[in-house]
């Protein structure tokens, strides 16, 4: 059975404990994925508010170049992709296949609105005065996503962060983990600099009191159920 290391800073690594990955439709665990505990993820977010200082720094288009090469990784490999996510949600192949397709289809249309945040010029108040809104990104964010669309629902979190120059978090949720894993994977082939996107598991509860703790963490994306929201 395989054991599937996480994304920390650019690189896969192992770690203890594992938890199994189980198969819903026969109920079998397949693979085991590697956790963390609250102190290594802590440092995950000061890896990635360091990462921030030179991501934010590139121009947008920049930033969506490597977008669009993380879309080609995950096209490239879509059958693969879509088994994965079969495998650990459950859903029918061809709906894998197609969340694959909607998930590079968000990729590539993030890729483009990061060259459009614009900002705004406002009418004036005071005699003298000029109001101008300067959008500018907020620094480490913290996505949480869900089970049921694995794979979409992260990358529509990561996507808008990235291409507006903001380092990313994930942490997918504990039965479907590893369609982020190779998300992850295909970020590392399109050569993403180390630090910008890292894939965590670990205890819920420890990971959102850090997520919310943390001075680092300037942003939370959560999707997901009341209950698990009421644990955050």
């Amino acid at each position: 059975m395989k054991t599937y290391p996480l994304y920390l800073n650019g690189a896969f690594v192992p770690s203890e404990p594992v938890w199994d990955v189980v198969n819903p439709a026969n109920g079998e665990a397949f693979a085991r994925i590697s956790t963390i505990d609250r102190p290594r993820l802590a440092q995950a977010i000061g890896d990635a508010h360091v990462a921030f200082a030179g991501w934010r720094r590139l121009t947008a288009k920049a930033r969506g170049e490597y977008l669009r090469r993380i879309a080609a990784e995950i096209e490239q490999r879509q059958e693969e992709v879509a088994r994965l996510i079969s495998s650990e949600n459950g859903k029918p192949l061809a709906q894998s296949l197609a969340e694959v397709a909607m998930s590079v289809d968000h990729l590539q249309w993030f890729a483009e609105e990061g060259r459009r945040a614009y900002g705004r010029v406002i009418p004036p108040q005071a005699e003298g005065k000029r109001n101008l809104v300067i959008k500018s990104p907020i620094g480490v964010v913290g996505a949480i996503s869900p089970w049921n669309f694995t794979l979409m629902l992260a990358v529509r979190k990561v996507a808008p962060a990235l291409a507006a120059g903001c380092p990313v978090v994930l942490k997918p949720a504990r039965q479907t983990p590893l369609s982020c894993i190779a998300l992850a994977e295909c970020a590392q082939a399109a050569q993403l600099p180390k630090g910008v996107l890292q894939v965590v598991c670990g205890p819920s509860d420890q990971f959102g009191e850090e997520f919310l703790a943390n001075p680092l963490c300037r942003k939370v994306t959560f999707t997901g159920s009341t209950e698990v929201g009421r644990v955050l």
